[in-house]
């Protein structure tokens, strides 16, 4: 469940930071919980545990969640269902270094899947799998249960969660190069920007540079003039936390001029959305007088007030010198 992650987040986050108990009392709230679930929802949270156990070095009780993880997955009595939890527990054996587990859960559920469904359950589990696949490292194998998923559109959105999850596995190659096979724009520039993002969090500020300024001409092929101006407008704020500032400005500037071509709600929104992002890329000023250029109060208003929001924010954290020196 969204709470036990939580609180598994929260623990994980603490054992980082050195605390000692604290990760503990976190993890046996979130076991406390395991009672009211059920279900996929109770094989996912039990292996979740499984691996904040191993993370803190209490094997013990990882093998106990394991083990419950898999209890609850065995006793569903619809195979999609079983299937899915089985895909699920898997990629969690893989966290816990458990790779050989992990493949012979992983290729159990795909024998499952291809020789127990009927054909309306085929699509929903073969998506699981290919994104377990991707996660666990099987790029080949991914796509192919995508295909088995999926076709048209609908293989387009399979494909999407198998990037997703090769980002949060770290394989950042591989994502980058099945986000190549994306052919719905606002999908392929959301992935490119999430992975910007991860790999600026990363230290790998040259590759997240390069990812994002190699895609720039690609946005003037969208369709809609809103969807162009929304991405370059995304584009210039991650841009500028990766310190290429004069490329920053450019695309910002760049946006705001496509929203001239727009009629007059569609041009005071978008030109909201601009202004937050120069807000948030620390371009305090520049967004101020980008908000002022709103036609319309009901727009305008709101965004100087989250626009004087994000200014306390960030002079709280920063010294006044860098806020002038990023303008």
């Amino acid at each position: 469940s969204v709470r036990v992650r939580l609180l598994l987040d929260g623990a994980r986050l603490l054992a980082e930071a050195g605390a000692i108990d604290q990760p503990y009392a976190n993890m046996e709230i979130a076991e406390s919980l395991l009672k009211d679930q059920a279900g996929v929802e109770l094989a996912q949270s039990a292996a979740d545990l499984a691996v904040a156990y191993v993370r803190v070095g209490d094997n013990t009780k990882a093998r106990t969640m394991f083990n419950r993880a898999l209890g609850a997955a065995g006793a569903l009595n619809a195979t999609p269902d079983r299937i899915i939890a089985f895909t699920r527990i898997a990629m969690r054996y893989y966290d816990a270094r458990n790779t050989t587990l992990a493949n012979e859960i992983l290729a159990e559920a795909q024998v499952l899947a291809a020789t127990r469904l009927v054909s309306r359950d085929r699509s929903r589990v073969f998506a699981q799998i290919a994104i377990a696949q991707a996660y666990l490292g099987d790029i080949p194998g991914a796509l192919q249960s995508a295909g088995n998923a999926a076709t048209g559109e609908a293989y387009q959105q399979v494909l999407v969660g198998v990037v997703t999850a090769l980002i949060e596995a770290g394989r950042t190659f591989e994502a980058q190069a099945i986000i190549e096979k994306i052919e719905a724009d606002k999908a392929y520039h959301q992935l490119v920007l999430r992975l910007a993002t991860y790999l600026f969090y990363e230290g790998d500020t040259q590759r997240a540079t390069g990812l994002l300024t190699s895609n720039i001409p690609r946005i003037s092929l969208i369709s809609k003039l809103e969807e162009q101006t929304i991405f370059l407008s995304q584009y210039a704020r991650v841009l500028a936390r990766l310190s290429d500032r004069a490329r920053s400005v450019s695309l910002f500037d760049e946006a705001f001029d496509l929203t001239l071509k727009m009629t007059d709600r569609s041009q005071s929104v978008n030109q909201g959305m601009i202004a937050l992002d120069q807000a948030k890329a620390l371009y305090v000023t520049r967004a101020k007088n980008t908000a002022n250029e709103i036609a319309e109060p009901f727009v305008r208003d709101p965004v100087l007030s989250q626009i004087a929001d994000i200014e306390r924010t960030l002079m709280t954290v920063f010294p006044e010198s860098i806020l002038s020196k990023a303008e």
